[in-house]
């Protein structure tokens, strides 16, 4: 029995899908970004597996995958896909104030770790490097799937370390926005000319078009041997 493949999409929240000027969520620009994760699953014959990994509280990662969710219902009622996209899987976030500190915090939101070090000042690059390598870890070792790819969108230097993970992992990719730092940009395969969430869809549309152009070469390998029989 062939074991399903899993391409693991990790994302930041601010800057890329939620505007940076204003923190705002666009319907709209989700749809787009959904119709190129339909794409991809379709290119693969996988399932992409949605992770939200980001320093805000657990209220708005809460708020943030519900609106996501709905989004992503809505795309698979309109579209009626063979491949429906699935719910976002889980998330990391911090805990609220006040709040026992605990790995789940239920609601598929799991606590974003912070550095043994309490004097570094980028607390969440610790955390969502630990994040992105657990979940990495956990499909190479699951039963009946397989982690095909892995793919991280993000736009600041918390993101740096997960990024370099994720790169170093067979069929690993880092796809930025044009509002990133610069040495994200310098680790990102692809860079993307427009900002916020549709950079980081232009990114998944190349990651596609790149798919596309090696399947089409292996079906042309495929048509020419068999004319040569």
């Amino acid at each position: 029995m062939d074991k399903r493949k899993v391409i693991l999409l990790f994302s930041d929240l601010e800057g890329t899908i939620l505007r940076e000027e204003d923190g705002k969520y666009d319907d709209s620009a989700m749809y787009e970004f959904l119709k190129q994760i339909d794409t991809l699953q379709q290119l693969t014959k996988g399932e992409v597996h949605l992770h939200l990994v980001s320093p805000v509280y657990k209220h708005q990662m809460e708020e943030i995958m519900g609106r996501i969710d709905k989004n992503i219902a809505s795309y698979n009622h309109i579209s009626d896909s063979k491949n429906p996209i699935l719910p976002i899987e889980c998330g990391a976030a911090y805990l609220e104030d006040g709040m026992i500190s605990e790995e789940f915090l239920g609601d598929r939101i799991f606590a974003l770790k912070k550095p043994v070090d309490k004097g570094n000042f980028d607390m969440a690059r610790y955390g969502k490097a630990k994040y992105v390598r657990t979940w990495c870890e956990t499909y190479k070792d699951s039963f009946g799937k397989e982690l095909f790819m892995a793919i991280y969108c993000g736009n600041g230097r918390n993101d740096l370390d997960a990024m370099g993970y994720v790169k170093d992992q067979e069929h690993g990719l880092v796809v930025c926005p044009k509002n990133s730092r610069t040495e994200v940009k310098e680790k990102a395969s692809y860079v993307s000319e427009k900002t916020d969430l549709p950079g980081i869809t232009d990114g998944m549309a190349e990651i596609n078009k790149q798919i596309k152009k090696k399947v089409e070469a292996i079906l042309g390998e495929s048509k020419r041997a068999e004319e040569e029989r």
